[in-house]
């Protein structure tokens, strides 16, 4: 009777106990180009999107990030007040919608080394939306890969730009929580060694 009280109570400690003890802090990462999005986008493929599931659960996420390099070639811009084009920055977008919910982040460049295409390597961070990001808790999420170009009132594109990725994840920096599992799994392995320890001590009297 003794036995199984323990082995009760263990379960229960154990259980409230790996809430904080194996709750940890990670980043999560998601490869984009390996899951199908094009490695080339412009004004004839100009957006991807994808429903993705992380395949983990949070209690809490800290920032989300969009990690992303390659390179950008201008578009040729004309206005209505000169005579001669010239190049302008288009941009790569990614936004993550939710029901009543949207997140956005980007990076334009491009005009600085045109005609040449411009390299980019960074980490940016997604921005508006509400806080803190209870819709991502799930670990699931709509995102979309987007080309764009400036909006111009007194001239237009007359050429669009190019982008070309080498590298494109998806970032969530939170903290997952536990696979139920690993919990019973751990458990059960526990009561069971302490429950043989009793028994060989028992049984040396």
């Amino acid at each position: 009777m003794k036995t199984k009280y323990f082995i009760c109570l263990s379960v229960v400690v154990l259980l409230l106990s790996g809430l904080f003890q194996f709750t940890q802090a990670a980043l999560v990462k998601l490869d984009l180009l390996s899951l199908g999005c094009p490695t080339t986008l412009n004004r004839d493929q100009s957006g991807w999107t994808y429903e993705f599931d992380l395949g983990v659960q949070f209690t809490e996420i800290q920032n989300v990030y969009m990690d992303w390099s390659g390179e950008i070639t201008a578009g040729l811009v004309k206005r209505n007040d000169l005579l001669d084009p010239y190049p302008e920055d288009v941009g790569l977008g990614a936004q993550i919608e939710k029901p009543f919910d949207w997140r956005y982040t980007s990076i334009w460049a491009g005009e600085t080394l045109y005609p040449n295409p411009e390299p980019f390597n960074k980490i940016s961070e997604f921005i508006y939306g509400s806080m803190p990001w209870s819709e991502l808790y799930d670990g699931q999420g709509l995102i979309g890969i987007a080309y764009k170009e400036y909006i111009i009132l007194d001239g237009y594109y007359i050429e669009g730009g190019t982008i070309e990725l080498s590298e494109l994840k998806l970032v969530v920096d939170g903290t997952i929580v536990p696979e139920p599992g690993m919990f019973v799994l751990l458990c059960i392995g526990t009561s069971i060694i302490k429950t043989r320890k009793r028994v060989r001590v028992f049984k040396s009297y």
